[in-house]
């Protein structure tokens, strides 16, 4: 069983009627080549007024409704504590009781400040990877070295391996800043 579906004529577009304006432009048309019969082109500076003479002004122009234009704020420090703190309080209702409370001790601005200017300063990776490793290999070498010659090892050793080694560390990192250009980010 086939199903047939009716096919209907299109509807009657609606024609607009562009026949005035398309008269008023033959007229002007007409205007121009009889003003010019004894040249054969106008000049430039003629076609430029009769340009700016016809032409729509930007107001006239205008299709639709004005446009709101939207300027860009300049993003200050006042913004990014708002967007900060709002971060954080919607975080937060997320975690757990004691969690919560963790994070609003973390979170004050003295203890970002101070933990801040330590990850710039102390706790370099560089130094604490070369700290470890320094650590690792200098511990393995006494150790192997105290057991061959008889004496005991000091714990002490290993903090103090650690400590030449971070430092270590913090002076390759300084040459390679010193040496290498900087990177355009």
């Amino acid at each position: 069983m086939s199903e047939h579906i009716p096919i209907k004529p299109e509807s009657k577009i609606e024609k607009t009627d562009v026949s005035a304006e398309t008269e008023q432009n033959a007229n002007r048309l007409k205007n121009y080549s009889e003003k010019d019969n004894s040249s054969d082109a106008l000049s430039i500076e003629n076609i430029r007024q009769n340009i700016e003479k016809h032409s729509l002004s930007k107001k006239e122009n205008l299709v639709g409704d004005k446009e709101k234009t939207v300027t860009a704020q300049p993003i200050t420090k006042e913004i990014k504590d708002l967007a900060y703190n709002k971060t954080l309080k919607k975080v937060r209702t997320q975690l757990p009781k004691s969690q919560r409370l963790f994070s609003a001790t973390i979170h004050q601005p003295i203890v970002e400040a101070v933990s801040n200017i330590g990850a710039k300063t102390i706790a370099r990776p560089s130094g604490i990877m070369g700290g470890g490793v320094f650590a690792l290999f200098g511990s393995i070498i006494l150790l192997l070295f105290a057991k061959t010659n008889g004496f005991n090892y000091n714990y002490f050793a290993f903090f103090a391996f650690f400590g030449i080694g971070f430092l270590v560390g913090l002076v390759i990192e300084l040459l390679r800043k010193l040496v290498s250009p900087k990177n355009k980010r």
